[in-house]
């Protein structure tokens, strides 16, 4: 009677299913041994003889069916074997009719000296990334950093100007960055914002003629001058949008004051069209009334 398959899900070999060859789990290497156990999802049985696995779970190219009978005119004669025959080291990588995840390939096993020319190369490879990322830096540095004022205007090609700023013309010691708008009342052009370094590399920030406060104080860096723009344009919208808010006080006065005018003009002209009444006429005075003490 056959040996019965032993792999999850197979019937080889059972009652009224076709004969398979079958193949026994090789005393071999401790390493072919678990992976035939893995496989078989019995890693923790010590006993192995009765452990059984047919054709079926195998790749082609792990299975030999033919002897190799050389001739002596130098070629190979193939005989078919009476029994196929595992090559070595060979394990079984296939669960038919079972979930596909089961048959994912077995990783090869790799000896102690392959781990170690891995780990040495992965850290010759972080080594490298390492260095050139710090000659990066270098170079970044050499290119960017400012020590002198003369650097600075050497560099300003490094620097891309925020929408509606401009590089003002100006002295040997000073540059200027100017933003400017058109008056919503006026219609006239003047300077919203504005950024000033001086030759000891030192900022000021200004919006409608008042210094602001400014995060870098020195320039160190060419890139800084794109921060100080960027940040002089956020505090002058937030200030912007301030003003439009919060009308003034007198702002508010003056609306009521020209409204109260206008209505009493126009009940004084009409005043045939109203009839003499007290409370018309003693609404008529408070308004006038009222509106001495606003001109006041």
């Amino acid at each position: 009677m056959p040996n019965k398959c032993s792999a999850p899900g197979c019937r080889s070999n059972y009652d009224g299913e076709p004969h398979t060859p079958i193949f026994k789990i090789p005393n071999g290497p401790p390493h072919i041994v678990y992976q035939w156990k893995r496989f078989l999802h019995r890693e923790f049985i010590e006993e192995i003889k009765k452990i059984y696995v047919c054709l079926k779970h195998f790749r082609d190219e792990d299975v030999e069916i033919f002897f190799n009978i050389p001739q002596p005119d130098g070629s190979i004669l193939q005989e078919q074997r009476n029994l196929p025959r595992l090559r070595p080291l060979a394990v079984p990588r296939f669960l038919p009719g079972c979930p596909s995840y089961l048959s994912n390939p077995i990783p090869a096993r790799t000896t102690s000296s392959t781990r170690l020319d891995k780990n040495t190369k992965d850290r010759d490879f972080l080594a490298l990334g390492m260095e050139l990322s710090i000659e990066q830096k270098k170079v970044d540095e050499e290119k960017f950093q400012i020590l002198r004022f003369d650097e600075l205007k050497s560099k300003l090609f490094h620097i891309s100007l925020p929408k509606q700023w401009i590089l003002w013309p100006s002295d040997e010691s000073q540059l200027h960055f100017i933003k400017p708008a058109i008056s919503d009342v006026t219609g006239a052009h003047y300077i919203e914002c504005s950024l000033s370094i001086n030759e000891l590399l030192c900022t000021k920030g200004f919006y409608n003629n008042k210094e602001i406060y400014l995060c870098i104080k020195k320039i160190n860096d060419i890139r800084d001058i794109d921060k100080l723009l960027e940040e002089i344009s956020f505090i002058g919208i937030g200030t912007h949008r301030q003003e439009l808010s919060i009308p003034t006080l007198n702002q508010q006065i003056d609306d009521v004051t020209e409204q109260l005018r206008i209505t009493v003009d126009g009940l004084s002209k009409s005043e045939t069209l109203l009839d003499n009444s007290n409370e018309n006429n003693q609404l008529l005075h408070s308004l006038q009334f009222i509106l001495c003490q606003l001109d006041n």
